[in-house]
């Protein structure tokens, strides 16, 4: 999930998430290492393969890629994470961490298997397009507080559940961007 803020200013913010609480590194190197490893590893690598032995070293980016994750109804019923810390200063000067998150207005939502064997291969496009054109979606933003000890530098670690979040406001999509056709005559989403 991306959303851009046109600030006061003039300039812009980009707020960007993802769908899983934690990345699968720490760093950018190691997620650079990563790619590459994904990258030579297809199926005629020799065992083990370049994967299986960052794995080895890399425990949490073996959860992120091969843990199970329920299929969402709609991107409209999934929870959004921020994988980056922001520090937040009052006009007091008092500084907290955070990571934003969005959260479905009406709560996280999946489907079952047997609904997910029945959904075509672009149902969350095709769902997501009818859900607005209906009515809005709203989503509510918000941000999780870093606690004594909870590490602000590596997203690999996702803080605990059990810590405080503040609603900011509420994010509504009210209509879905029409399918672009590039020079290769492919549509895309954008």
């Amino acid at each position: 999930m991306a959303v851009k803020f046109r600030l006061p200013d003039g300039s812009d913010s980009d707020l960007v998430m993802h769908s899983y609480n934690g990345f699968p590194t720490a760093t950018a190197d190691e997620f650079r290492q990563l790619l590459v490893a994904l990258a030579a590893s297809g199926p005629n690598a020799p065992k083990p393969t370049p994967l299986e032995k960052f794995f080895e070293t890399h425990p949490i980016a073996k959860t992120f890629l091969t843990a199970e994750k329920p299929a969402p109804v709609s991107y409209a019923t999934m929870p959004y994470f921020g994988v980056n810390s922001f520090k937040l200063t009052n006009a007091k000067g008092d500084s907290t961490f955070v990571r934003y998150q969005m959260v479905p207005e009406g709560g996280a939502q999946y489907l079952t298997k047997e609904q997910l064997a029945a959904a075509g291969p672009n149902y969350l496009v095709d769902e997501i397009r009818k859900r607005v054109g209906g009515s809005p979606v709203r989503m509510k933003l918000q941000v999780q507080v870093a606690d004594a000890g909870d590490k602000i530098d590596d997203p690999s670690i996702a803080w605990p559940d059990s810590r405080k979040t503040v609603e900011l406001g509420e994010i509504e999509i009210d209509k879905a961007a029409r399918p672009v056709v590039h020079a290769d005559r492919r549509a895309c989403r954008h």
